[in-house]
């Protein structure tokens, strides 16, 4: 039987972290399943579902990631936790029913609050969420789950139009499917 464990790993950002780290987890016969990976301002950060023997236990993947190295970049920040166990069983592909919020304005401390509260308020599950400041504006892109007003974007698009008014922001609600389909570029 397979248990589920979520890892996280840290660090200052560099080549061949991803390559050492999935090594390290095939090594001890994990099988990754999920797995998001992201470098912010120098700083890598990877969360993944990997499923291992039930005989391979959270301490020795920990302490097996804790060695790994990689040249020119300090100790990785190791992290390991059981899965729930409906982790498993949930749906491999969570943005079927998901929504792109994009909130941009002034900058100001506490958008990410204020969004965010907003969010949590009205019952909306941030799926992902990134930030940037560009020529003095704060652009924040998250992937929603709208969760209980997913059956009344109309009432939803209406309180993002309030908060935004009341917020100096501009926001903009699309699904998911439009925003990638009048976003994607093709390579051809």
């Amino acid at each position: 039987m397979k248990e589920q464990y979520v890892i996280s790993i840290m660090s200052h950002d560099g080549i061949g972290i991803v390559q050492a780290v999935s090594h390290a987890i095939n090594a001890l016969g994990g099988e990754i399943a999920d797995l998001r990976q992201s470098v912010l301002r120098g700083y890598f950060t990877m969360i993944l579902l990997a499923a291992f023997d039930s005989s391979t236990t959270a301490p020795a993947i920990r302490e097996r990631l804790a060695r790994v190295r990689v040249p020119g970049i300090p100790p990785l920040e190791v992290s390991v936790i059981a899965a729930a166990e409906d982790a498993a069983k949930e749906e491999a592909n969570p943005l079927a029913n998901a929504y792109v919020l994009t909130a941009s304005g002034a900058q100001q401390a506490g958008l990410v609050a204020k969004v965010s509260a907003l969010c949590a308020e009205n019952g909306i599950n941030i799926l992902d969420l990134s930030t940037a400041v560009a020529q003095g504006r704060y652009i924040m892109i998250l992937i929603v789950d709208p969760g209980p007003l997913a059956g009344d974007i109309g009432q939803l698009h209406h309180k993002l139009e309030r908060f935004g008014a009341e917020h100096e922001l501009t926001l903009v609600l699309q699904h998911y499917d439009v925003f990638r389909a009048t976003n994607e570029v093709g390579i051809r």
